[in-house]
Order: structure tokens, then sequence, then C-alpha cells
């Protein structure tokens, strides 16, 4: 399967994001990340929850305050309105659900 939508964000990273289910539940979307995201303050989910794999690299992903070194092979989940950094050089899986609902807002700081 084909991503759907490609797009770059901060530092030379990039998102693939790939169709949802028929029903709408779920969504995959696979991040290449070059540096942080996002650049400034953290990222909040509204309307979602989000579980991350890394499949390559290393990454240090901040959740509510708490720092997590997450190297190949980590999961870490991202409940509706948890706020989360992430930094490093890595790849990841992002599986999204409701797939065609809520949003991410960054709040910088």
């Amino acid at each position: 399967m084909k991503p759907v939508q490609t797009r770059k964000i901060s530092g030379g990273s990039q998102i693939n994001a790939y169709p949802s289910n028929r029903d709408g539940r779920l969504k995959f979307v696979v991040v290449t990340l070059n540096y942080s995201y996002p650049e400034k303050g953290v990222a909040i989910n509204q309307g979602r929850v989000e579980g991350v794999f890394v499949l390559e690299g290393s990454l240090k992903i901040t959740l509510n305050g708490v720092v997590h070194n997450c190297p190949q092979g980590e999961v870490l989940y991202f409940e509706e309105g948890d706020k989360y950094a992430v930094a490093g050089r890595g790849k990841a899986i992002v599986a999204i659900s409701p797939a065609n609902k809520g949003e991410t807002i960054v709040q910088e700081g």
C-alpha cells in the first residue's frame, strides 16, 4: 500500500500517511525524524490516541514531563490530552485511532 499523503515537518523530518481502514477507526503513519517535533514546546493529542513503535534509530520522547529513551523496538502510547515532544534520529510507525478525527495541537513554550 502506498502513502496517501507525504509531508515535511521540522528539521527535515517527514511523515508518510497511509489510508485508514474502512470504518475509519485506525490509520498508520511512518515518521522519519531527523531532529525534533515540535521544534519548540509540546504537541497535544486531542480526540485520539496514538501508539508509537520505533523501527530504526533511537528517539527521546518526553511524555507529560517524563523522558523516555526509546531504542529500536520500543513501544509508547499517547492518550488523549497527553503532551509530548520527540527528539532524535530514527523512524517510527504510529498507529492513530480514530483515524479521521481529532488533531495534534502544538503549544509553543
